[in-house]
């Protein structure tokens, strides 16, 4: 899932992903209330467990309405959600929102943009390397 506002970061992101074969399936949210209408979409148990979870979350701290840091603070203390890796994909190199971002229980965080040797790191250690819950 990628949670990111900006038609060009989108387009930049989606590029990088997709020379290393991870646009697949890639889940697009424009804003962190999308997301979490996603994410969150039924309060039916049953409806919750049909639904098919992004592996990877990267999320864009700039949002409108409800910010990334919100959003991470969301998802982090959700029993359901907060075992899914949320990785921070920003343009603010500010040690406080990178400080931030780490207490609110962000996996990594990584500046933008994703070039096709970023999205490279990432799947290699995201997808090849690490091992991720079901």
């Amino acid at each position: 899932m990628l949670i990111e506002d900006s038609p060009h970061d989108f387009y930049a992101v989606q590029r990088g992903l997709r020379s290393v074969g991870l646009a697949e399936g890639l889940i697009h949210c424009e804003t962190g209330e999308e997301a979490v209408a996603h994410l969150w979409h039924s309060d039916s148990i049953e409806d919750q467990k049909r639904l098919v979870r992004p592996h990877l979350i990267l999320l864009d701290l700039n949002l409108p309405g409800l910010g990334g840091a919100e959003f991470l603070d969301k998802i982090k203390n959700d029993v359901d959600l907060k075992h899914i890796p949320v990785i921070v994909l920003t343009t603010s190199d500010d040690p406080k929102d990178i400080k931030q971002s780490y207490a609110l229980g962000a996996n990594s965080y990584l500046r933008k943009p994703l070039n096709r040797q970023a999205a490279q790191r990432l799947k290699e250690y995201w997808f090849d390397s690490a091992v991720l819950p079901e």
